[in-house]
């Protein structure tokens, strides 16, 4: 238990990093290129950061808390990826249009793809501990579904945009 205190801290310093930017979302004004999309964008973006958030902290409190056995650098390494995904939440909400908001997403869920595969790679070969929980089963399949979803939004919307493009004279 002697990360609790650390793990708690992180983790509400991710939790207050996404809020400004779900904040932010809401408070998007007419004449930005999502005010027409900022209702939609925020509820993205609420439920993929409550889903990270959940999934992170479930995950870091059972391998970091709970397990016999621990590796400090397994522990650093999640707590930087998950910095590092907060940031991209931020990133995110602050996107200036559409295609930036959706690209910021797959690029944030790429992470979490890359993190997850990582992580196992790092559990199994280099520290050698095994998990309780068995978290590849279910948030690499999760990402991958997720990742397909904003790359075809992304795919849709770049098209859309290319096709309205008003010619410049």
């Amino acid at each position: 238990m002697k990360f609790k205190g650390f793990l708690t801290t992180v983790v509400s310093f991710f939790a207050a990093l996404i809020g400004f930017g779900l904040k932010h979302l809401l408070d998007i004004e007419s004449g930005h290129d999502l005010f027409e999309y900022k209702n939609l964008c925020f509820l993205i973006a609420a439920f993929l950061y409550l889903r990270f958030l959940t999934g992170s902290v479930s995950q870091l409190w059972v391998d970091h808390l709970f397990e016999e056995k621990r590796s400090i650098f397994l522990f650093y390494f999640d707590i930087l990826t998950l910095i590092l995904i907060g940031v991209f939440a931020t990133f995110m909400s602050y996107a200036e249009n559409l295609n930036e908001f959706i690209l910021l997403g797959a690029i944030l869920i790429g992470t979490a793809i890359l993190w997850s595969g990582l992580h196992i790679f790092i559990q199994k070969v280099i520290v050698k501990i095994q998990s309780r929980a068995s978290w590849g089963k279910v948030w690499i399949p999760l990402n991958i579904f997720h990742e397909s979803m904003f790359c075809l939004a992304l795919w849709y919307s770049l098209r859309w945009t290319l096709m309205n493009e008003q010619p410049r004279a």
